[in-house]
């Protein structure tokens, strides 16, 4: 079982782990190997993780001490990054995940190569309220000139309901 006991903060000393993370199952180290749920959508760099980790809030669930869940909040607790493991997706992890941080505002990518996330939030009550453009992010868009560019923005519009324990395997 994952508890709210393997949620922790990442610090600065987790900076390559999480890279190595997210570069594997969103930067297309993952998805050369053709392992599920691994997509070539998104390049985070060094410097912007340790921006997170420093100046926002970075989450992790960790099983067997590897990273299997990843997130971001900023200041107001807004949800910017949210990444189950392709191997840990459909097991309860996320719905816990996003229980415990509870967020009142998340900016999804809807076009995602993994698929559309919006169903997953409405699930868990909250709404899609406007799509935007993100801000240029120069050293990801001279890398990935074509990435995906609408962000949605979603609002929690019912309270929370009672925690359903999830399975890690």
């Amino acid at each position: 079982m994952i508890s709210t006991g393997f949620l922790q903060r990442a610090k600065i000393e987790d900076l390559k782990e999480i890279c190595q993370f997210t570069d594997f199952w969103l930067a297309g180290r993952g998805k050369r190997l053709g392992i599920e749920g691994a997509t070539n959508d998104c390049f985070i760099s060094p410097s912007q993780h340790k921006k997170y980790i420093e100046k926002y809030h970075t989450w992790l669930i960790k099983d067997n001490d590897q990273i299997i869940a990843w997130s971001v909040t900023q200041y107001d607790g807004s949800l910017i990054h949210f990444l189950i493991a392709g191997t840990h997706r459909n097991k309860g992890i996320g719905s816990h995940f996003l229980f415990v941080l509870n967020p009142k505002k998340i900016h999804s990518k809807s076009n995602q190569q993994s698929g559309n996330p919006g169903p997953f939030y409405e699930n868990h009550g909250y709404i899609k309220t406007e799509s935007r453009q993100p801000r240029s992010r120069l050293d990801i868009d001279k890398i990935k000139p074509n990435r995906k560019k609408t962000i949605d923005i979603y609002v929690k519009t019912k309270e929370r309901e009672e925690s359903k324990p999830c399975k890690a395997s």
